[in-house]
C-alpha cells in the first residue's frame, strides 16, 4: 500500500491500512512530516494583539496587496500540510516506511501499481492513496463555474474575487470559508474566519437592523423592557 500526502489524512490512511492487515505500507511526503497546534500559527488566534508579527498587523498587510498577489500570501502564511503530535507518535511505532520524496509517474503493470520517484528507487503498490488535498478553483467545481458563467462573476487566481462585504459581483451571492480568502484571509477556512466571515455577511444582509450597538456589543433594542431592575423598580413604586 502506498500512501501519498503528508497531512493528517495520509497519516490515519497509512495507519489504517496497518491496522487493516496491508503487508507493506509506504508513506511518501514531498517534506519531512511537522506538528503544531493549529494549521496556523497561535498569532493569528489573537486578533487583540498589536505585536510584531500578531494578526491584526500580518492581516494588515495582506490588505494592502493586490487581489493577484494574495493567494500566495495565504499558501506562505499556511505553509504545508500538519500532523497532530499524537498521529506522529503513532507513526514512530508503526511499521511504516516514510519515504521523503515526490511522485513523476505512475503506471499499471497487471495486479499493481508501478511508482516511479523523483530520487528514491521505484516501487509497485497494489494499491494507491492520494491524500493530497484539493486544490480550491472555481473551474474545477461546477456550481460556481456554472454560476460564475451565468453571471458574470470576477474571478481572481482561480478563487471569487468578492468584495469587503463578501459579495460576489452585483447578485446577493456571498461567499464564505477558504473560498473567501482573498478578503477574509489565512484564516478564512478555521472557525475564526468562518466567525468573521459569518458577522460581515450578517451585517450587509440586514441581519443587524433590529439591534443597537451598546458597549461595543450588539443588543435588542427592546431590552430594556425586559430588564429585571426596572421591573423591580416599577414594582415598588406601584405598591407605594
Amino acid at each position: 500500500m502506498l500512501v501519498v500526502g503528508g497531512g493528517l489524512s495520509a497519516a490515519q490512511a497509512a495507519l489504517r491500512a496497518m491496522k487493516r492487515g496491508a503487508g507493506r505500507v509506504v508513506l511518501c511526503s514531498r517534506r519531512k512530516l511537522c506538528t503544531r497546534t493549529y494549521d496556523l500559527e497561535l498569532e493569528w488566534m489573537n486578533r487583540r494583539s498589536t505585536k510584531k508579527g500578531s494578526a491584526r498587523r500580518c492581516l494588515f498587510e495582506f490588505k494592502g496587496k493586490a487581489l493577484e498577489e494574495r493567494r500566495a500570501f495565504v499558501a506562505k502564511i499556511r505553509g504545508g500540510a500538519t500532523v497532530p503530535g499524537h498521529y506522529l507518535d503513532l507513526l514512530a511505532k508503526a511499521d511504516i516506511t516514510h519515504v521523503i520524496d515526490e511522485v513523476c509517474e505512475v503506471e499499471d503493470v497487471g495486479g499493481g501499481i508501478r511508482t516511479v520517484f523523483r530520487r528514491a528507487p521505484p516501487l509497485v503498490a497494489t494499491k494507491v492513496i492520494l491524500a493530497t488535498g484539493s486544490r480550491l478553483d472555481c473551474e474545477g467545481i461546477p456550481l460556481l463555474r456554472e454560476t460564475a458563467a451565468r453571471f458574470d462573476l470576477p474571478v481572481v487566481s482561480c478563487l471569487p474575487a468578492v468584495d469587503d462585504s463578501l459579495r460576489w459581483g452585483d447578485e446577493d451571492i456571498f461567499v464564505v470559508g477558504a473560498l473567501a480568502q482573498l478578503q477574509v484571509g489565512p484564516d478564512a477556512g478555521n472557525l475564526t474566519g468562518a466567525r468573521r466571515a459569518a458577522e460581515i455577511c450578517a451585517a450587509h444582509l440586514g441581519s443587524h437592523d433590529d439591534l443597537v450597538d451598546e458597549g461595543n456589543v450588539l443588543t435588542n433594542v427592546y431590552d430594556v423592557f425586559g430588564d429585571s431592575g426596572t421591573e423591580s423598580e416599577t414594582g415598588s413604586s406601584a405598591t407605594d
